[in-house]
């Protein structure tokens, strides 16, 4: 017997004092009236030799609990976000070893063409788990049952083992909103992370022994018959899961592309709230202006010095620089480098962090923007394809306005400028696949070329104010400090002098833009 194909559950990766802390918080909140279980769990995750179930992201699992054993397949619904979405199917088998024989037709179509023979042993798992069911009455709504989990144990794969430290609760039924509510409550002032990684896939990581890679936003495809709300759904959902998937890179701090990426989510999200601000109720999302405002800020100083060394530093290379010099730039930056990273862990492991990506998660899968109750009437629930041309005009008209005089404009000046061009670009990703058509991709092509030109802009801006921090910073310890700041003066001369060829360019790309049809209406 199969149980119903459905999965909601809430991981949290924790330490052991974070767990005791959670534990304490479920008997709190409604679970304290019956014992912990506890029981040893011994699951076989099988896959075929090539991993393609794990690759599709189907997970095939047969547990053994005492004497019983019950096979599980599980596959991502990729709704996005940090809650584990999952399409679940369980059915009890005689003993710890895969029977395709019971697997129906639409878990069938979820694993693809797998072979019986093909089928074998990737993945093991050993846990000692406790669980309780949270149970809270509600007089003006459905009861509220939630399972709670705290699994330790160990995971093996590929000759190598990992330790596991989790909580996981699951919303059995109930309303989301009550269950995110426990879920704050639960995680409390802890530093236990959302984490859409299962154990499964932690298992199948083993096999790869590459550090963790960078991942990009995937690009947003709305429709024009998705309501706005439906729209903010998918783009917080998009961009909460890319910065949880980004959370290892950005700690590690190697690939300086896991910062960068979460920035760019971030910023999305802000760019998103500004773009239909007229739309939405301030009071619902100004906790989470701050606090994105917060998060990006903190990301901002390793971005910078990242860009330093890997850009502004790395292409004068070769120009007749002292290259010496140079070198010794670079390390004196990479210890400013140093110590920003630290405020990126710091950051992302701080119970602050936490709690955000939690409330996130919650917001955009109750769809907290909406008020409560929503009419028919309301913006927010009506087709993307009425709002799309308002979206756009706004931030359109605004950028328009700041540039009037974008010749005359001393290079700081040019920064609001650009801040709007980002906000116009944002707003020109969301929604272009609303508009296919030449005109469309015409229009994109000289956006991305003039937001390029006030990317490096931004750059060279910034040249002069990290060089004048990097000295005070180093002031009184740094050898032969006179020559260093005769290098210093040659990266900025060499920049400026680039900026100042490029000028003739960057007011084409700016006339030719200002003249591109808008894709979203006839004229202006």
């Amino acid at each position: 017997m199969q149980n119903p194909p459905w999965e909601f559950e809430l991981k949290f990766k924790a330490r052991a004092s974070d767990l005791a802390a959670m534990k304490k918080a479920v008997d709190a909140h409604g679970g304290g009236r019956s014992a912990w279980s506890t029981s040893d769990l011994h699951a076989i995750y099988y896959d075929t030799p090539d991993h393609r179930l794990s690759s599709k992201g189907v997970a095939f699992r047969v547990r053994q609990s005492g004497d019983e054993y019950v096979q599980t397949i599980k596959s991502d619904t990729h709704d996005g976000g940090a809650a584990l979405h999952r399409n679940e199917w369980e059915y009890p088998v005689a003993k710890q070893e895969p029977d395709l024989s019971l697997v129906e037709p639409e878990t069938r179509r979820a694993m693809g063409t797998v072979l019986p023979d093909e089928l074998e042993p990737a993945v093991t798992v050993d846990v000692k788990r406790q669980k309780k069911r949270i149970l809270q009455m509600n007089a003006f709504g459905p009861d509220l049952e939630v399972e709670a989990a705290i699994d330790k144990g160990t995971v093996h794969a590929a000759g190598k083992s990992v330790r596991i430290s989790e909580c996981e609760l699951e919303l059995i039924r109930g309303e989301p909103a009550a269950f995110f509510e426990m879920a704050l409550a639960v995680q409390g002032n802890t530093s236990a992370r959302l984490s859409n990684v299962s154990k499964a896939a932690t298992g199948f990581a083993l096999f790869d022994d590459k550090k963790p890679g960078a991942v990009k936003v995937p690009k947003f495809l709305l429709e024009h018959d998705q309501t706005v709300s439906d729209a903010l759904r998918n783009i917080f959902g998009t961009c909460v899961e890319n910065i949880v998937d980004n959370e290892p890179v950005a700690i590690d701090g190697t690939d300086i592309e896991g910062v960068h990426q979460l920035r760019v989510s971030v910023r999305r999200m802000r760019s998103t709230l500004s773009i239909v601000k007229k739309l939405v109720d301030p009071e619902r999302v100004g906790w989470l202006r701050e606090e994105l405002k917060w998060l990006h800020t903190s990301m901002g100083p390793a971005r910078d010095w990242d860009v330093f060394i890997s850009e502004t530093l790395a292409v004068v290379d070769g120009y007749g620089i002292d290259l010496d010099s140079i070198d010794a730039l670079r390390r004196l930056v990479e210890v400013r480098r140093k110590e920003a990273y630290e405020l990126v862990r710091e950051t992302l492991n701080s119970t602050r962090y936490a709690q955000l990506i939690l409330r996130l998660t919650g917001f955009f899968e109750t769809e907290g923007w909406l008020p409560r109750p929503v009419t028919g009437y309301h913006p927010l629930i009506k087709p993307l394809r009425e709002h799309a041309a308002y979206l756009l005009s706004r931030p359109y008209r605004k950028l328009l306005k700041e540039g009037e005089n974008l010749a005359e404009m001393e290079m700081e000046d040019r920064h609001v400028v650009r801040i709007r061009l980002k906000k116009l670009r944002y707003a020109v990703d969301f929604l272009e696949n609303l508009y296919p058509g030449d005109e469309t991709r015409k229009f994109l092509k000289n956006l991305r070329k003039l937001q390029d030109q006030f990317g490096y802009l931004n750059d060279v801006a910034q040249i002069r104010h990290m060089i004048a921090e990097l000295f005070e910073y180093h002031d009184g310890k740094i050898d032969d400090e006179v020559r260093l700041r005769g290098a210093t003066g040659l990266v900025m001369g060499w920049h400026a002098q680039h900026l100042h060829m490029l000028e003739s360019h960057f007011l084409e790309y700016w006339t030719d833009f200002i003249t591109t049809p808008t894709f979203w209406k006839k004229g202006r």
